[in-house]
């Protein structure tokens, strides 16, 4: 039998000398309370014009209505030790003061009143006349309900952790409770993200830290989840913050002249590159790189590996893209989104050399070897010497007979073949690789993208910016001003057309597609450049050809330039954001986190409190071992802070968190 002790303290029975414990009688403490949010804190999310999409808010006052509920317990140990603990319950509603937003809480803690529990043969909690009296910080997790709610449960909201934390007065004696609260305060706590950057180098066992140990791997370019690690390939460049402020002559009629005819936030960097490189003779020069990096995550071990370091194989600055293909694992590698610190002008006023892009193989994301047929003409690895122009046009002005294809933009498993888009100055290159191809060459070229006539002017396509399968067609993404021509299909034979029915966007802003993704129910994704009013995200149906637009203004905030990066967790679709407004949002820098579990309706999600602040935006997004991961872009003009080590310093990052904390499968709005 079981010794219990009733709401009015009868006992029930007593077998043996160990009881099982012995439940006193309840307390209510109901209360009402008004606190404040921090500023930093991000748990709700307001509505905007837009009735489908909701942006976080930081700090406000909530009305909280609350209740809660202590109960004594008392049980005896092996020892005869008498032991009292109280469980106590809060939960309640609250409502923003200023938002209107509904918030929910709910905790259940157990207290003890003696560690060591009390000795049988003094005073115990089993005697008349025992008095207890003490004091306990309680709190209670907030969930902020996001957008308006249902009778589905609570909206997910923006997803920081906040702490609402009380001192509970506790009073027992005779086997009543008594309960007084007091200094409430509401407060952000630690993010359910990891920062990876935290994890060891196999070889040293010590933090990996920012940039991989180089600050100047600044972004996390590349990433895919792939033989029981995450690869991580790194753009690795330096600008120096004297010269963007204060241009040299050089770089000044650059500026003027508008020398490389690019959008006025890549200009400064553009004209660096072109004018500054390393064979200024400085060390470091203006602009310069220590050269690309790949990292594996290795999942069991939770450690890092570097695992190819391109400084001598082929001097690129940037592994941009990697791609799965019959079991092996793809990396393009990249001159830079111009041609960041790589040795290309020869000193000459019109001599530039041009090595060309490169692409990486491996079969345990371990061990990387170029693909050997990827060299030279008839190849997407293409290059020239003693280009008169700064541009990869090969040849002699006016007779250009093409151009270096200065980047692997992306890549995509299809029919049998991998398939390579390129930046290329006389037209983006469409390309189909086969292993062992018996039927010809191993690279296929499939189709040179020409502008496109638009009344009397054209709309270059310099570059294949995406390439992502839905159903059985291949989707093209193509960067360049959009007009209506920014989105093409290929089905593996012909050449690509393109898709009927997209929306017509501004060229003179929208700077074409920069990202597509298909998610599980079949839905493409297509995310454009707009630098003056922000992004534009549509989805596509393949099956009634149907485009729906979601945002024209980067989700209410024109500073978010591109729709970066997308991944799928539990059918929850996630968008990351490219900001360009630097350090405007504290503590967490500018890029943006969007979530939708219908592809209608959006919300934003918080990032991690320990953010960078040079993180302006989320360049890649991937899953994997149930997690879903993050890689930050971290300001390619921050200044060079190796020598003068601050929490400011650049470099990029991989965060992660647990795809059930993100994604929840259970019921939500």
């Amino acid at each position: 039998m079981s010794k219990a002790l009733t709401s009015n303290c009868i006992w029930a029975g007593v077998a043996g000398l160990l009881f099982a414990p012995l439940v006193g009688a309840q307390a209510e403490f109901p209360f009402d309370s008004q606190v404040t949010l921090s500023d930093p804190c991000a748990v709700f999310n307001a509505p905007t014009t837009d009735p489908n999409i909701t942006r976080i808010k930081y700090g406000e006052d909530i009305d909280f209505n609350l209740t809660g509920q202590s109960q004594a317990i008392i049980d005896v140990d092996s020892l005869g030790k008498v032991h009292l603990k109280f469980q106590v319950t809060t939960h309640g509603n609250g409502v923003g003061q200023s938002s209107g937003i509904k918030y929910q809480f709910q905790s259940k803690v157990m207290v003890k009143s003696n560690t060591g529990g009390y000795d049988p043969l003094g005073l115990d909690p089993l005697d008349d006349g025992f008095v207890y009296n003490g004091s306990f910080v309680a709190d209670a997790r907030i969930n902020g309900q996001g957008s308006a709610g249902d009778a589905g449960g609570i909206a997910q909201g923006a997803q920081d952790n906040a702490l609402l934390r009380f001192k509970l007065g506790l009073h027992y004696a005779n086997g009543e409770v008594r309960n007084a609260t007091s200094d409430f305060t509401l407060q952000c706590v630690a993010s359910p993200w990891a920062n990876l950057m935290k994890e060891p180098i196999v070889a040293t066992k010590k933090p990996v830290g920012r940039g991989f140990g180089d600050v100047w791997n600044k972004y996390a370019w590349s990433m895919k989840s792939f033989a029981g690690g995450m690869v991580v390939g790194t753009k690795n460049a330096f600008y120096d913050i004297n010269e963007v402020l204060n241009p040299s002559d050089t770089i000044q009629q650059c500026l003027d002249d508008n020398f490389y005819q690019v959008t006025p936030i890549h200009s400064q960097i553009a004209c660096m590159e072109l004018f500054a490189a390393p064979n200024s003779g400085t060390s470091p020069a203006a602009a310069d790189t220590s050269f690309a990096e790949i990292w594996r995550f290795d999942y069991v071990k939770k450690t890092w590996t570097k695992v190819f370091d391109d400084a001598i194989p082929m001097d690129s600055q940037g592994f941009r893209y990697m791609e799965t293909h019959n079991g092996k694992l793809y990396v393009g590698s990249d001159l830079g989104a111009f041609i960041t610190g790589v040795d290309l002008y020869d000193g000459g006023p019109y001599d530039w050399s041009f090595p060309g892009s490169q692409l990486l193989v491996s079969i345990d994301g371990k061990t990387f070897t170029r693909v050997l047929s990827c060299d030279g003409p008839g190849t997407p690895c293409n290059s020239t010497v003693h280009a008169d122009n700064p541009y990869g046009l090969i040849g002699t002005y006016p007779a250009y007979t093409g151009a270096v294809n200065t980047s692997i933009r992306a890549m995509a498993s299809y029919k049998g073949e991998l398939y390579v888009g390129t930046f290329n100055a006389s037209g983006g290159q469409l390309w189909a690789y086969q292993e062992g191809r018996t039927t010809g060459p191993e690279w296929r070229f499939v189709f040179s993208f020409q502008p496109v006539p638009l009344g009397t002017a054209t709309l270059p396509k310099p570059a294949v910016a995406e390439l992502r399968v839905a159903g059985d067609t291949l989707y093209i993404g193509m960067a360049g001003p959009a007009g209506n021509s920014y989105l093409y299909k290929y089905t593996g034979s012909g050449t690509p057309q393109v898709v009927l029915g997209q929306p017509f966007l501004n060229p003179q802003t929208n700077m074409g597609n920069l990202k597509l993704f298909t998610s599980s129910k079949g839905l493409l994704y297509v995310g454009n450049v707009d630098l003056d009013v922000g992004f534009y995200l549509q989805v596509y149906n393949p099956a009634t050809k149907v485009f729906t637009k979601i945002t024209d203004n980067g989700f209410f905030n024109g500073n978010n330039a591109y729709a970066w990066s997308m991944a799928e967790i539990n059918g929850r679709m996630f968008v990351g954001t490219f900001n360009q407004d630097f350090l405007s949002t504290l503590p967490r820098g500018e890029a943006e986190l969007w979530y939708s579990d219908d592809s209608s309706n959006w919300q934003q999600m918080a990032l991690p409190l320990d953010w960078g602040l040079w993180n302006y935006g989320i360049r890649t997004m991937e899953v994997g071992n149930k997690m879903l991961f993050l890689g930050a872009a971290s300001n390619m003009a921050a200044p060079d802070l190796i020598t003068k080590p601050v929490p400011l310093s650049p470099g990029t990052e991989v965060w992660t968190i647990r795809s059930t904390a993100v994604a929840p499968t259970g019921k939500q709005k």
